[in-house]
Formats: C-alpha cells, structure tokens, sequence
C-alpha cells in the first residue's frame, strides 16, 4: 500500500515535471522515434546505448508526449529503484527499523533524482542494484545458474549505459575472486571456473549482439564511441592543461545535418570537423603533467560527488570504515568479505571514472544504494560495538535498540535533509517551458502573416536544440557572430531560415534594424520570473530585401 500511494504521488509529480528538457533527453527520444519508424539507419547509435530509447518506445507508440513519457518511466525506475535498495539492505542490515529508514532514506532521495533530468543513469542504477543484491548472495560462488542472471544483468547494465561493459567484466572477476579467497577449497576449483564462464556468457549472450550492430555500422569492433575526446577531457587525450569538455569542438559553429535530423547531437560521433590550424605539439612530460592535472582534479570531483549525497558527508566516511571492519574481520568471515566487497564495488565504479568526464552527480547514481546500505551497516556495526561490552551502573548489559534507532534516525535525516531539499529547490525555481515557447512563437509568427521555418540556429545550443525539438525544424547549430551582414551572410551560406537569439536585447535589436533579418517574435522566455528572460526570433534573407 505504501509503495502504491508513493508511485501515484510520483505519477503526478511527472506532470509537474513534463516540460523539463536536455540535450541528452532530445537523442534519447529521437532514437525511440526512429526505431518506431523503422529508420535504423538513423536509430543504431554507438554514442547513445539503445535500451533507455527502448524503453521510451511504448509510451510514444500509445500517444504519450515524449517528454511526459520520459517522466512516467522514471517514477517507474524509481519504484524498482527503491525495492532493489530495499533487497540489497538485507544482505548487510539486521534491524528492522534500521531497513526502514533505509527505505524511507532511498524514497525521498529519489524523487529529484528521476525528475531533474533526462538520462539512463537512473536505469543503469536499477540494474546494477539487483545485481548487486545476486552476486552478493553467498550461493553464487557455487551456483552457475546464478552466475548466469548475474551475467544477464551486467549486460541489460551495458545496453543503458557502455561504461557498465567494462565495470562488469572487471567487477564480476574480482567478485569470484574474493570470494574463492574467502573459501578457497581444491575440491571446487572447477566449480569456481563454471561459474565464471557462465557469468561472463550470461553477459555476452545479451551484450554480443549489440556489440555485433555496432561493429556492422562503423566497420570494425565497437563496443562504444562514447569514449571520445567529447567524454574524455583533453588533457587525457592530448596532453592539454584544460580539464573540460564540450559536446563539440570549438571549430565547429554551424553545420548542415543529416536529412530527418533535428540535431547533430543526435549522432556526435559522427559529426566530423576539418582542422583549420595545425595540431599543437605537446611534450611528454606536458602531456604527463596534463594527463596528472586531470587525474587528481577528478579524484577531489568524485570525493565531492560522492558527499553530496548526505547531510553530514557520512557516505564516504562509512566507506572507509567498511575498509577497515573487513580487513578487521578478515575474509575468513562472511561479514568481513561482505564490507570489503562493498567497499572495492564502490572504489571500482567511482574511480572508473578518473581518466572520463566525472563532473556530473548523476554519474554515480548507480551506486548510492550501495553505499546507503554500508552507511546504515556501519551504523549498525557500530553501535553493537559500543554496547557490547557496557554495563550500566547495577552491572546489567545496555540493549542496543535505543541506541540503534538514534544511529538509524541521523543517517536517515542525513539523506532525507538532501534530498527533500533539492526536491523543494526544484519546485520553488521557476523552469522555461520550452513547449510553451514553441507554441507561442509559431503562433507570433502567424500573427505577423508568416511561418517559422527549418533549418534554424540561435546564439545558444542547448535552448536551440530544446526548441528544434519541440518545433520538428532541424537544427544547423549556433553562432556567436553579432555583426548583423556577417551573421547573415553565414546563414544564408548554409541556408538558414531562422535565428534564434535567446537573452541578448543588444543582438536583438540590431537585427531588428538590419535588411537581412525580419522580426517573427519576441517573446519572455520566464513571464512569471524576475529576470524573465527574452527570446526573439528572425527569419533570415538570402539578400537584402528592403525594410
């Protein structure tokens, strides 16, 4: 009953939440679209893993807007998410009040969560939850049967999100490798090894095929193209000393797009640009110290990401201490290779992500249930070490429940403070409704006796791909010219119908008094918000054509 009443409080959340938009959300509904259509040509992407698009399929093909359907399929990540944490607290939680505020704890931190933005990351999370909960069970070591589902989640993790491929593979060897040391016997040697082929087919049987796709469109073997100098910061790659990243190269301003494209974000792996200057010549030890530069400033990144989470910043505290109470209990016992596997589990994802794009809180979602389970365990663990050996004052031994539930109760309000929170953040800041303002500028354009027309561009990507979108036009990209006969003559070079110019009153208004440009609209982008924000829209001439 409980979790019905949190799934319909979610469900109306999701129209509260259905005008949110990004950039990785327009690919990911592109793709669901062209599979729909039958266009795989256009639908197979080695950037954009297949099964979060997959998934949007159904609520598109019954009608549902694609952006309200992205948040309806949330609320149902997010249950599983919630009972996947729920499963995953009993391997290591023995107290019942305990699993419920570690319950309560993954409800409430969810909620912003499934809402903020469009992205797998919530899907790979439920994923990797439940396969954490099957590997931790002591009968996988010895059942290959269970190996095998093992297997076959690591590769459902792979098909949300390419960077579980590797995590898997190197996750799952060194799972049965702790665990063959922790009850190393000769006699089950082979049964060691029958369980890791079966895992590693399990994870092929459902990966390989994807792998084959990719391999048959690029033409030699892909697991991903994501793992490009887009994802991967510059100074890994080149040497460079700056750690950022952009979805493109600075090169690159405009540029035509695929015919039935609205966006070349759709497929950044195939967006090529000619360089115009030669390549910079990086010495070794530059390109070391470039690479280290990187290296560390991610390393505080992850750290940071990592605290977020709680209140009190208890998360990374606990994961330490998980590190010591296994290497205290030793592998010899079931509780010490429990928190020694948690703990290598979350340094492994989290520390995956040195050499990559790490700056994006959402990156480590999937193992925040785990490391709520080890904050509450080492709650757990601590409180019965304080009282195992305390007497009170008449010699009788102190129980442990008091104390449990005032241990379970700060953890709980650490991640509760969070994420309500947030939660309220986002409800007090007032978004642009980005529908609202297709909307209205097809309706301005009308009532000035024209039409906005494709292909256009703006002086902002994210805002203009949000509006390509939502308009169906395609999107050439965007320019920072602001003189108006050099902005137009590169428009109308690639043939531009309309600009976009989105809070920038001064551009505005010398297009305004500009031959090559017509006023189509001019719109609040926030009409209820201080500052409100402008948008003004321009159809572009080929030529001069008289005011």
């Amino acid at each position: 009953m409980a979790l019905a009443a949190y799934g319909a409080m979610m469900v109306a959340m999701a129209f509260d939440f259905s005008s949110q938009i990004n950039p990785d959300g327009v690919a990911y509904l592109r793709i669901a679209g062209y599979y729909l259509s039958g266009d795989a040509g256009k639908a197979v992407s080695g950037y954009w893993s297949p099964l979060y698009s997959w998934l949007l399929m159904p609520w598109l093909a019954l009608g549902v807007s694609g952006l309200l359907g992205t948040k309806l399929l949330a609320v149902l990540l997010a249950l599983f998410w919630v009972v996947g944490v729920a499963c995953l607290g009993r391997r290591y939680l023995e107290s019942s009040i305990t699993r419920r505020l570690l319950v309560v704890s993954a409800a409430v931190s969810v909620l912003t969560w499934s809402m903020e933005v469009i992205s797998p990351d919530l899907l790979l999370a439920v994923l990797l939850t439940y396969y954490f909960y099957l590997v931790l069970d002591p009968a996988t070591i010895v059942r290959p049967s269970r190996a095998f589902a093992c297997g076959v989640l690591g590769g459902f993790a792979y098909l949300a999100k390419a960077y579980a491929f590797p995590f898997f593979v190197a996750h799952f060897l060194l799972t049965i490798a702790l665990y063959a040391c922790a009850r190393f016997e000769p006699r089950l040697l082979k049964r060691y090894v029958a369980v890791t082929l079966a895992g590693i087919f399990g994870f092929l049987l459902v990966a390989a095929p994807w792998v084959s796709v990719l391999t048959m469109k690029y033409g030699r073997p892909t697991i991903t193209t994501a793992a490009s100098t887009r994802n991967i910061p510059a100074a890994v790659v080149f040497g460079a000393s700056n750690p950022d990243r952009a979805p493109f190269s600075s090169e690159l301003k405009l540029a035509p797009i695929e015919p039935g494209r609205v966006t070349a974000w759709e497929a950044p792996d195939e967006v090529h640009v000619p360089s115009t200057s030669a390549p910079a010549v990086v010495s070794p030890a530059a390109a070391r110290s470039g690479r280290l530069q990187v290296i560390l400033s991610n390393l505080i990144v992850i750290r940071d990401k990592l605290s977020q989470f709680d209140y009190f910043h208890l998360a990374l505290g606990a994961l330490l201490a998980t590190a010591f109470i296994g290497f205290l209990r030793g592998l010899a016992s079931d509780v010490g290779t429990r928190y020694l596997w948690g703990f290598f589990t979350v340094s492994l994802y989290a520390l995956g992500y040195l050499p990559l794009w790490a700056r994006e809180a959402r990156y480590y979602w999937p193992v925040v249930g785990l490391l709520m389970v080890l904050t509450f365990g080492m709650a757990e663990q601590i409180v019965r070490a304080l009282t195992h050996h305390a007497e009170s004052v008449d010699g009788r031994r102190v129980p442990e429940g008091r104390r449990m539930v005032l241990a379970a109760l700060i953890i709980a309000f650490s991640y509760v403070q969070v994420g309500s929170h947030e939660l309220l953040d986002r409800y007090r800041t007032t978004g642009i409704d980005f529908g609202r303002l297709a909307a209205q500028l097809k309706d301005e354009a009308g009532r000035r006796g024209t039409t906005l027309q494709g292909p256009i561009a703006g002086n902002y990507w994210p805002s203009t791909v949000y509006l390509a979108y939502l308009m169906n036009q395609p999107s050439y990209g965007t320019t920072t010219i602001k003189d108006p006969r050099l902005l137009a003559a590169e428009l109308s070079r690639l043939g531009i119908r309309t600009y976009l110019v989105f809070n920038d009153e001064g551009l505005a208004e010398r297009l305004k008094q500009s031959d090559r440009f017509r006023a189509l609209a001019d719109l609040p982008m926030k009409p209820r918000a201080m500052p409100a924000g402008t948008l003004a829209a321009f159809e572009v001439f080929e030529r001069d054509a008289g005011r």
